[in-house]
């Protein structure tokens, strides 16, 4: 029998000469435990705010209990190993400005990316930087770093990281990533995580492809493949990841947007007549 952690097993007993045996267990009543939102130095906003160092692969190791070195240089690791987990780093610019600063890495060469590669550890280069990256991020889609040349590659190295990291009934590797919407400042965030590494899309749908969540739900539709969409963040000054009326609208639908018919809160439209 498989074994699997923080699972209880209970022994069924029967008397009357017949032998003890194991009760079969129940998929449905095990109590798993795992992470669904992280980021690693992949994600543009995490490398600004000092993580040089994390990687997918030290993420999936350190769900599984194995000690890694932490962002300020320390040996880091947790008591109890996870069942499952996911690193979701954001797909938009995904890995841009931490293989920018890599000398080895042809993005290092891409004249788009010069601008958030960092020239030395002085507050006001790091201060340069962060304001680059930022206007970078928040701008317009900067096509010259959404090429399939960078943006698939990182996504394909993702992938066969969390493959990799998969172990079939000790710990389940999702491949997911994190749409990033930020309208007016605010987090509309949807963490998407794949059934099966073995078949992904080429990239992820990103914000820099549309900001709107009901083009998102079009695209997981499209991939008629088991996909999983999880809030993320729910600070409640500046998040609105449940908002009940229609992102595109600000409202239920419109006479050429119907609403959503997966929101219970927007009731079906009925053409007059």
């Amino acid at each position: 029998m498989m074994k699997l952690s923080r699972t209880t097993f209970c022994l069924l007993f029967v008397f009357m000469g017949a032998p003890a045996q194991a009760q079969e267990r129940n998929p449905d009543r095990n109590a798993y435990f795992g992470e669904t939102h992280l980021h690693t130095s992949w994600s543009a906003d995490a490398w600004l705010l000092g993580d040089r160092l994390t990687t997918p692969a030290d993420s999936y190791k350190y769900m599984k209990g194995q000690p890694i070195k932490a962002p300020a240089g320390f040996d880091i690791k947790i008591d109890t190993p996870l069942d499952f987990g996911g690193v979701t780093d954001h797909s938009e610019y995904v890995g841009v400005v931490a293989l920018a600063n890599d000398p080895n890495s042809p993005i290092s060469k891409v004249p788009a990316a010069q601008a958030v590669i960092l020239r030395n550890n002085t507050p006001a280069e790091a201060s340069r930087v962060f304001l680059a990256a930022q206007k970078i991020i928040s701008g317009a889609p900067v096509k010259a770093l959404m090429t399939p040349e960078i943006a698939h590659t990182v996504w394909q190295k993702t992938v066969a990281i969390a493959d990799e990291a998969n172990q079939p009934g000790k710990f389940t590797a999702f491949c997911s990533y994190e749409w990033t919407s930020m309208p007016n400042n605010m987090n509309l965030h949807r963490n998407i995580f794949f059934r099966d590494c073995a078949h992904v899309p080429p990239a992820p749908f990103s914000s820099l492809d549309s900001t709107d969540p009901s083009e998102l739900w079009r695209w997981m539709d499209t991939q008629r493949k088991p996909v999983l969409p999880k809030g993320a963040n729910r600070n409640p000054a500046t998040s609105v990841p449940w908002r009940p009326l229609r992102w595109r609208e600000g409202h239920c639908g419109t006479a050429d947007s119907d609403p959503d018919p997966r929101d219970r809160r927007c009731p079906a439209r009925r053409d007059a007549g």
